[in-house]
């Protein structure tokens, strides 16, 4: 998987690059949807991946605030999903799900917030360039059609979208995501024979970034053929 790729060993550690991602939720006719958008394939970052609206916090969206801040973040969301969607988004009244720093080996390195909310209600309209397609789905089929080779995820939307499968609609998801504290993923990648593991904090194996290590469990087995396994020991 492309967005996985580690940097050639004996180089610096690349930089951390601040962006932001927003889950845009709606009321389904049955559960809980989620608009994932595609991105073209000659994107440089993530090819033909499915994902959440979002990008990179420009130095305009922190103002004078740090370009790691929240608050950037939300000035960010506002502007990139009006960029690829055409939605509206009120950026005060977003939730903040979590926080993503990858590890050292990972080739671009975006620390990233996931925050959570509605949008206008209007029609989505892709830029046609960077998201060439989109689509309303609950989180649970998301997952299933990855699972079954029909579309590509990253790790922190995989796990986003685990988290959300709980929830029937946006009342419960917010009033859920409101009330719990944001969850830091400080990531470890280290490589299995059949693709990669992604470790955090809680794992025996993240602090060696070694897998094998028996203990507790909070990782992400992303097989690069075939679904993906979550697992999260209780009080972890």
């Amino acid at each position: 998987m492309a967005a996985l790729d580690q940097s050639a060993g004996g180089q610096a550690d690349p930089p951390e690059i601040p962006a932001a991602t927003v889950v845009v939720a709606r009321d389904g006719a049955d559960d809980l949807e989620v608009l994932m958008l595609r991105r073209a394939s000659t994107t440089s970052f993530a090819p033909g991946a499915w994902v959440f609206p979002g990008g990179q916090v420009d130095v305009a969206d922190a103002g004078d605030d740090k370009m790691t801040s929240i608050a950037a973040a939300r000035r960010a969301l506002v502007r990139e999903t009006r960029e690829e969607t055409g939605l509206e988004l009120d950026g005060d009244s977003l939730s903040v799900i979590s926080r993503w720093i990858p590890g050292p080996p990972i080739s671009k390195r975006f620390t990233t917030w996931i925050l959570f909310g509605t949008a206008s209600a209007a029609d989505v309209v892709v830029d046609g360039s960077e998201i060439i397609d989109h689509r309303w789905l609950s989180p649970s089929v998301t997952l299933a059609e990855h699972g079954r080779g029909k579309l590509v995820l990253l790790p922190p939307t995989w796990v986003t979208l685990y988290e959300l499968s709980r929830y029937r609609n946006v009342a419960e998801a917010r009033a859920t995501i409101d009330a719990a504290p944001i969850a830091h993923y400080d990531t470890h990648v280290a490589r299995t024979e059949t693709g990669y593991v992604c470790l955090w904090r809680g794992d025996e194996g993240f602090e060696a970034g070694d897998p094998e290590l028996a203990g507790t469990r909070h990782r992400l087995y992303v097989a690069d053929d075939g679904p993906w396994s979550y697992q999260r020991d209780e009080g972890v």
